[in-house]
C-alpha cells in the first residue's frame, strides 16, 4: 500500500484564490519545456515564429486546464479507498468525457476557416 503525505496542497492564498503545489508544478514544468523549445530553436536554427511557440504553449496551458475525466466533478478520498468512483477526479472538478468531445467540435467548427487563414502569406 502507498503512504500520502499528508501535507496542505495549498502553497499561498491570494484572498480567495488558493494556489496548489501540483499547479505551481504545472507552472514550473511550462516555463522549463518552453525555454527548452526555444533553445533548440535557436541552437538548430528551425525556422519557426515565436509566436507560434507561444501558440503552441497557450492552446498546450487551455488544455490542462480543461482537464477532463470520464466522469465529470471530483470526489473526495475516503478511508476505504475501493469506495472511489473511476474517472473522476480526486482534486479540482473536471468536465466529464462527453463534454470535452463536445467542446471539440466547437473549436474545430469555430477554427476550421481561421487557422487556414493565419498560415496565408
Amino acid at each position: 500500500m502507498l503512504v500520502h503525505p499528508n501535507f496542505d496542497p495549498v502553497a499561498f492564498s491570494l484572498g480567495p484564490l488558493a494556489v496548489r503545489w501540483y499547479g505551481l508544478m504545472y507552472l514550473v514544468a511550462f516555463a522549463v519545456a518552453y525555454l527548452l523549445v526555444r533553445l533548440q530553436v535557436r541552437e538548430k536554427g528551425i525556422a519557426v515564429a515565436k509566436d507560434d511557440v507561444l501558440n503552441l504553449f497557450f492552446w498546450a496551458i487551455v488544455g490542462l486546464m480543461v482537464e477532463s475525466n470520464i466522469e465529470g466533478g471530483n470526489q473526495p478520498i475516503p478511508e476505504d479507498r475501493s469506495k472511489l468512483k473511476y474517472g473522476c477526479s480526486v482534486t479540482d472538478p473536471c468536465v466529464d468525457w462527453p463534454t470535452t468531445d463536445l467542446m471539440i467540435h466547437k473549436a474545430c467548427e469555430a477554427l476550421r476557416n481561421v487557422l487556414p487563414n493565419r498560415l496565408a502569406p
